[in-house]
Parts: structure tokens; sequence; C-alpha cells
């Protein structure tokens, strides 16, 4: 009996590794299916808008010349938070368009510019608008904001997400890791 237990406790744990093993290929292949998207965050809804002229005058702002053709598609993503603007999701026929885009972030942007772009007024329009590159995966949303938990814990200063993956550094000087999982040490 404790031959077959043991037995049994082996295959059990065989098959665990290859669950997880299936599990992150399926993220890779998740997130690879968006690596041309992007979220937009902070932008106020109107009536009857149009997102992609949303998306036109983000990427003005930033300095990214996004015709309508240039997208293939883009929406308002549902929140489970109420009262928190919907971001817009957008999926563009480029990569290096969405990395254009992605890499041109820290340019600020407000309500008040996007808005004005569109020919909206909206006097509420001081606060930032966000782009970010589109991490849908849930595993990969999941595992960021775990992985930022964990570098508090444990002093690691840079946790971010580039080209869909997840890298982390523990210092200035440190060298930046992949990150499969939260654990930091």
């Amino acid at each position: 009996m404790e031959i077959k237990i043991a037995d049994l406790t082996l295959q059990n744990e065989e098959k665990d590794v290859k669950i997880l093993s299936l599990q992150h290929r399926i993220a890779e292949m998740e997130q690879y299916s968006r690596n041309k998207n992007t979220e937009i965050h902070g932008v106020l809804e109107q009536d009857k808008e149009d997102v992609e002229e949303i998306v036109v005058a983000v990427g003005e702002i930033l300095g990214v010349s996004i015709t309508k053709d240039v997208i293939e598609a883009s929406h308002r993503a549902p929140t489970k938070a109420e009262g928190i603007t919907k971001p817009i999701v957008d999926q563009l026929r480029s990569r290096k368009v969405r990395d254009q885009i992605v890499a041109n972030r820290e340019t600020r942007v407000t309500n008040k510019n996007v808005l004005h772009r569109i020919e909206v007024n909206n006097k509420q329009g001081d606060n930032n608008v966000y782009v970010y590159e589109q991490l849908l995966s849930m595993y990969y949303k999941d595992l960021l904001w775990k992985a930022k938990a964990k570098a508090q814990e444990n002093d690691w200063n840079y946790v971010w997400s580039s080209g869909g993956k997840i890298w982390a550094k523990k210092n200035e000087r440190g060298k930046a890791i992949r990150l499969f999982t939260e654990f930091l040490k």
C-alpha cells in the first residue's frame, strides 16, 4: 500500500508540474495575441463618444501619428469597481506603433488635452491620462500586482512590464530578471 501511495504521489507531482507548464504556455499565447494592444486610463466618458478619435488624439499628444485605419479595434473595457472610468482598449495594426506609444507614455497627457482635440469641452479635464501596454491576460495582471507587493516586502526597487513580460530589478545597478512567479527574495 505504501508503494502504491508513493507512486500516486509521484504521479500527482509530475502532473502538477505539467499543469503549471501548460498554464505558463497558455498565458504566453494569450499575451502574444495582445501584443499590439494598449490600455488608455483616465479619459472621461462622453455621450456618443468616438473611442477611435480618442485613441488618435492620445497618439497625437504623445507624438505618434495614428490614423483610424491603423486602429484594428477599440472599445471601453468593463471594470469591476464602481465609479471608475472605464479604460479604453485598442488593438493597433502594428506592434511598432504600439511600441512608439508605450515609449512616449511619459509625456504628460490630461483629459483636457484629449477632450480639446476631439472638440469636447469639459471643465473636469485636469486629471492625468495614462497609457499602458495591455496585460490583459489575467495571469500577467495578477502576477504584476503580486510581484509589486512582494517587491515592497523584500526591498526590490523596480517591478515593471515591457513587451508583455514582467521584469524586476533589486536596485538601479542590478540585473533585470524576468518573472514567471511573484517570488522575490
